[in-house]
């Protein structure tokens, strides 16, 4: 029988209560180490298990089958558990910390827009990367890319690309406004909610590397943006040109989406209102050309002198993300 306040482990580990100081001792190949307590009595319940534990003394230590070391806690009544680490590798944690606009980081979604998700382990570890063609079955966009997938409000996204620390997806089309719960699963390993808000309209120009240029091209289809932006790539737009801008979370169009199809086009119900250097310019046309892409074909005003001008589009009473810029030469 061990003495009062010792124990030993399955393998041979012994166990000191060192109730004068609150601690467990670990003696283990002849070295001593504190494995447990802070000096301050406490509680913290195990919910049972203590009962399978065999004391020597209700003022002592004693081990489990399962190798869990507990302590009578005599002058507060209760019993202490230290359990010990898990056996095995054990499943990463996903924690979704943001949910915004792809473009703008308006944290407001909208139905059929993309929209980035950050936080942690949001894809199995080392692995980035778009949607393939073998992702696609039957012309419909993926739900899931390597055991990733996201659901808003209990509907599947549709995932282009995944890491550890970003995903973006294509909002479902039928996505209610209102708050949203927004979850992430991997591996099957769902993470906790994260609470977002839709609306109608999440209006955003897709830009080039976080702007401040939009994507926009001329009409044989080569980039628009400063010559130093994209050199033997990139020429400015010229007053008086039509010119295609490409933007982001637009809303409704006619005919309407078909949920995950991976081919989508229709028209705005109205014509956006484009502003460049402050003056209104002229729209041809404004619509959905594939998924989550809206391209209107614009006339750049004549008057603006050369240079970098601002551009914005307002639709239905929002308006694109600020700051974003067109860059013009006669």
């Amino acid at each position: 029988m061990m003495p009062s306040g010792i124990a030993l482990d399955a393998s041979g580990n012994l166990y000191i209560a060192d109730t004068a100081n609150q601690r467990i001792r670990k003696v283990s190949n002849g070295t001593i180490r504190t494995v447990a307590g802070n000096g301050a009595p406490g509680y913290s319940g195990d919910n049972g298990p203590a009962a399978n534990a065999q004391f020597a003394n209700p003022s002592g230590v004693a081990a489990d089958a399962e190798g869990r070391i507990y302590v009578a806690d005599s002058s507060n009544g209760r019993i202490r558990v230290l359990a010990p680490p898990p056996s095995g590798p054990q499943p990463l944690i996903s924690l979704i910390s943001l949910v915004a606009n792809a473009f703008g980081d308006n944290p407001a979604i909208a139905p059929n827009t993309w929209v980035e998700i950050k936080g942690l382990n949001l894809a199995p570890p080392g692995d980035a990367r778009i949607w393939q063609a073998s992702d696609f079955v039957n012309n419909q966009m993926p739900t899931a890319l390597d055991g990733v997938s996201v659901t808003m409000g209990g509907r599947n996204a549709y995932i282009y690309f995944i890491s550890t620390g970003q995903i973006n997806v294509l909002t479902p089309p039928n996505l209610t406004p209102g708050p949203v719960q927004v979850q992430a699963t991997v591996g099957g390993q769902m993470s906790a909610p994260f609470n977002g808000m839709v609306l109608p309209l999440s209006p955003s120009f897709f830009v080039y590397n976080g702007g401040p240029y939009v994507i926009a091209v001329h009409a044989d289809s080569s980039r628009i943006g400063p010559v130093t932006l994209y050199p033997g790539l990139t020429t400015p737009a010229k007053p008086g040109e039509v010119i295609l801008l490409f933007a982001n979370g637009f809303g409704l169009i006619v005919p309407p989406v078909v949920s995950g199809s991976a081919s989508q086009s229709g028209n705005l119900l109205a014509l956006p209102q484009v502003m460049i250097g402050g003056v209104a310019a002229t729209v041809l046309s404004a619509g959905l050309v594939s998924p989550g892409l809206y391209q209107f074909n614009v006339v750049v005003p004549v008057s603006l002198p050369d240079g970098d001008h601002t551009i914005a589009a307002s639709y239905g009473g929002a308006i694109t993300q600020p700051g974003t810029l067109l860059t013009l030469q006669h």
